[in-house]
């Protein structure tokens, strides 16, 4: 709310009689008696915001103080509003004068036929009487002779009929074998996808989801992230080494049991491990 300077009241303009406020509506019991009487000149006289300070009893303490303090009040929120239920209770009250005078202006035979025809168009348009109008919309559709063609096959395979029996139908025969093998090509059904195709799919699309999340991440949450997915993958490794240090190699196993190099159980999986290091290899240099 605009803060106003403190000023000297004078008496409101005769003419602003003091207000019931049991008639006033919120916004302009909210205000000080002295802005009601700014809002009641303002309303009912019509005039403007320094007239209007001045009917309100705001003293002029310097030659420009009117002008200024009638700009802050017009400006005040509160103020605005308590003009804009003023100024719909007079319009409310004041619609039959209007009327009336509506009437009488086009009964009043003294004036121009014109403006008599005005003013009854205007008392029909506030009472609901407003003229009709009619819109007509033309929509053409132009197509070519081979859509017309296409068209017209695609409607006989609906029907059922030959395609020899659709073909007499057309409108175009030079270019009636063209069209009948675009129009009666065999489309061969789609290949189910197999299990490895729907695997492929599905982590394609998992991957572009986490695309997408990442996407939307601030730079911190991005970080997170992606120390997650590393993790997870080291944790996946993990799993993955474990499940296959757990299984026999039995391929090799069967081919040492083959040449008799040695009994099985007598390799541990340590010594497996052994028999694949490569040897590391001899430096002839110092024997020279």
């Amino acid at each position: 709310m605009t803060t106003l300077p403190t000023q000297t009241a004078r008496a409101p303009h005769p003419a602003l009689q003091e207000i019931d406020e049991s008639s006033l509506g919120p916004a302009m019991l909210a205000l000080t008696p002295q802005r009601r009487a700014f809002v009641q000149a303002k309303v009912f006289f019509g005039v403007d915001n320094k007239k209007a300070a001045e009917m309100a009893g705001y003293s002029p303490v310097s030659p420009h103080s009117l002008e200024s303090q009638g700009y802050k009040l017009a400006h005040d929120p509160l103020v605005q509003e308590a003009l804009r239920e003023e100024s719909v209770k007079m319009m409310r009250s004041e619609g039959v004068r209007s009327l009336h005078t509506l009437v009488n202006l086009r009964d009043d035979t003294s004036i121009a036929p014109r403006e008599r025809l005005r003013a009854a168009i205007e008392i029909m348009n506030r009472c609901g009487l407003h003229a009709v109008t009619e819109s007509h919309v033309s929509v053409e559709h132009r197509m070519s002779d081979a859509e017309k063609d296409r068209r017209i096959l695609a409607l006989c395979a609906e029907m059922g009929l030959s395609e020899a029996e659709a073909k007499k139908m057309l409108i175009s025969p030079l270019e009636a074998k063209k069209v009948a093998d675009a129009e009666f090509e065999v489309i061969e059904p789609e290949r189910p996808m197999t299990d490895e195709e729907r695997a492929t799919v599905a982590e394609r699309d998992e991957r572009n989801t986490i695309r997408r999340a990442r996407y939307r991440m601030t730079p911190n949450e991005r970080e997170a992230h992606r120390k997650a997915a590393n993790e997870e993958r080291r944790q996946r490794g993990k799993r993955q080494y474990a499940e296959a240090k757990q299984a026999e190699p039995l391929p090799l196993l069967a081919a040492i049991e083959a040449a008799n190099v040695v009994e099985a159980e007598e390799y541990s999986s340590a010594g497996l491990e052994d028999l694949l290091l490569v040897p590391e290899p001899i430096d002839t240099t110092k024997e020279q």
